[in-house]
């Protein structure tokens, strides 16, 4: 007698427990849902992403390449000592003035371009099967606990 009793004590308590539980489930999967969701959208622009992180680096690397085709140019345009001179002094200052920010430029498209690596990655999941399958754990979830209830009432 005293095991039944307790028996209902604790599955009352857990009934206590698991109200408005319900809601906040869903709640919690319809924010899933939307962050896969979200997910499968990101995954899906990361080939405009490509497309343009490729663009700006071959334009970096042009960047880059600039003071020495200066050099090169003035170069040809002159062959004199004062010109040489002149000439590696321009390209000094040019590479003065672009190396930093250059440098800074690169270091953020690696970060990009680390950060497209981990979305690629994203990408080869089969999102409507795991949107799917939580559905399914969601479903089975609600059935158990329909099910304890009524286990719990022929206890009592």
């Amino acid at each position: 007698m005293e095991c039944k009793q307790a028996i209902e004590e604790e599955v009352e308590r857990m009934l206590q427990l698991e109200k408005g539980e319900g809601a906040r489930v869903q709640a919690r999967q319809s924010q899933v849902t939307t962050l896969m969701e979200q997910v499968q959208k990101l995954t899906h622009q990361a080939a405009h992403v490509r497309t343009s992180l490729t663009t700006i680096t071959k334009g970096l690397q042009a960047l880059q390449k600039l003071p020495e085709r200066v050099h090169e140019k003035l170069w040809s345009d002159s062959d004199t000592r004062q010109a040489a001179k002149n000439r590696d002094e321009v390209t000094k200052k040019l590479h003065e003035l672009t190396d930093e920010d250059c440098e800074v430029v690169s270091g953020e498209l690696e970060k990009v371009e680390q950060f497209m690596i981990q979305l690629s990655q994203w990408q080869s999941h089969d999102w409507d099967q795991l949107i799917a399958e939580q559905n399914e754990f969601y479903e089975q979830a609600q059935h158990d606990d329909q099910c304890i209830r009524r286990l719990a009432k022929l206890l009592g």
